[in-house]
């Protein structure tokens, strides 16, 4: 019993972790050829931004279109 109020006094003392907001979009197109063949195409989007204790917003952007066509970018931006 005390170990676990222990356990749970250390918990509530620990600062919340950061949590960005995420938006997670993409979509999916599926032909089917003449051949018989199916071809899909396929595209994923992740953004995540966060506003920073010192008055900073940090934003992050993934694409992933293709196995050779994936980028992506990062920014920091305050009052510099």
């Amino acid at each position: 019993m005390n170990k676990t109020l222990i356990a749970l006094a250390i918990a509530a003392a620990l600062p919340v972790a950061a949590q960005a907001d995420m938006t997670l979009s993409g979509s999916v197109t599926t032909k089917l050829l003449n051949s018989g063949v199916i071809d899909t195409d396929a595209a994923l989007t992740v953004s995540a931004s966060e506003v920073l204790a010192n008055g900073m917003t940090a934003t992050a952007t993934l694409d992933i279109l293709e196995a050779s066509k994936n980028q992506g970018t990062a920014s920091l931006a305050g009052d510099f």
